[in-house]
């Protein structure tokens, strides 16, 4: 199941090609009962103006979410029953 998301989100790249540890992005993993989605200010650490700046339209889609101050409405992608929740720990 890979819903449509506003924003195209490559995690192949971010996790495989650069190997940034899941909990670079995820902080509360090791915290919480789930991964949480991370927050336009931990995306914005590395795709601020001044680091990753390349022309890419989804990196400024990005940037135009964080500049007005709203949330990315991902779409959620583990489609459970309610009564099943999925504990990382």
């Amino acid at each position: 199941y890979m819903p449509d998301q506003p924003i195209n989100f490559p995690h192949d790249v971010h996790a495989g090609t650069y190997k940034i540890d899941c909990k670079f992005c995820h902080v509360s993993v090791e915290k919480s009962r789930h991964a949480s989605v991370p927050s336009l200010n931990v995306c914005m650490n590395c795709h601020g103006p001044a680091l990753v700046t390349l022309e890419n339209p989804e990196i400024q889609k990005l940037r135009d979410a964080y500049a007005a101050n709203k949330p990315v409405a991902w779409q959620k992608v583990n489609l459970l029953p309610d009564h099943v929740k999925f504990n990382h720990a």
